[in-house]
């Protein structure tokens, strides 16, 4: 908990009872000046904010006050208040909170499909019988025999997959030593 500063009442932020704050957070010398905590000041707090907490981690949090039968709003205003303005809507803490109550109980996100990928076994096949045929083609002359495949893909599967390099314009097969493999 950081102290900013002496607050009244009417002053925004967190505010702590003053026996609290002369007893323990205020040093000695705001102490004298408030009269050894005879009045009746309040202290304003910062908020802790944490650093960019997981999703899973702030999920977890939600699955946990919803066990506790929080509100969704409450548990939206606590993330708030400790994780800062950007954590996460009130629209996803409602949804998170309905998913919870359904029956979810992972709070890690589901596997998606995402685009599937251009690159298979049958086209690195086909693309090392092309080298083979031609070790001194170039990415270009391997785009003219598969016009659908972009020139980086097929640079990646040429110098990624297949582990071919270019030496003196001619492209050989990665050879590494025992030396090599075992660093």
């Amino acid at each position: 908990m950081t102290v900013v500063g002496i607050a009244s009442s009417t002053e925004a932020g967190v505010l702590v009872d003053h026996r609290l704050a002369t007893a323990r957070l205020l040093p000695k010398e705001v102490r004298d000046i408030t009269g050894g905590g005879t009045q009746s000041p309040t202290v304003a707090v910062s908020p802790r904010v944490a650093d960019d907490p997981a999703d899973c981690e702030v999920r977890s949090v939600i699955r946990f006050l919803n066990a506790k039968k929080v509100k969704p709003a409450e548990i939206h205003f606590q993330l708030v208040e400790i994780n800062g303005e950007n954590v996460m809507t009130d629209g996803m803490v409602r949804k998170w909170v309905r998913q919870f109550n359904d029956g979810r109980t992972n709070v890690h996100d589901e596997a998606r499909s995402g685009r599937p990928s251009v690159v298979n076994d049958g086209l690195v096949a086909k693309v090392n019988e092309k080298i083979r045929e031609n070790r001194r083609f170039t990415i270009r002359m391997l785009f003219d025999e598969f016009p659908r495949i972009s020139k980086t893909i097929l640079h990646e599967i040429a110098t990624n997959r297949l582990n071919y390099r270019k030496l003196c314009s001619r492209w050989v097969p990665k050879m590494l030593t025992d030396v090599h493999k075992t660093k």
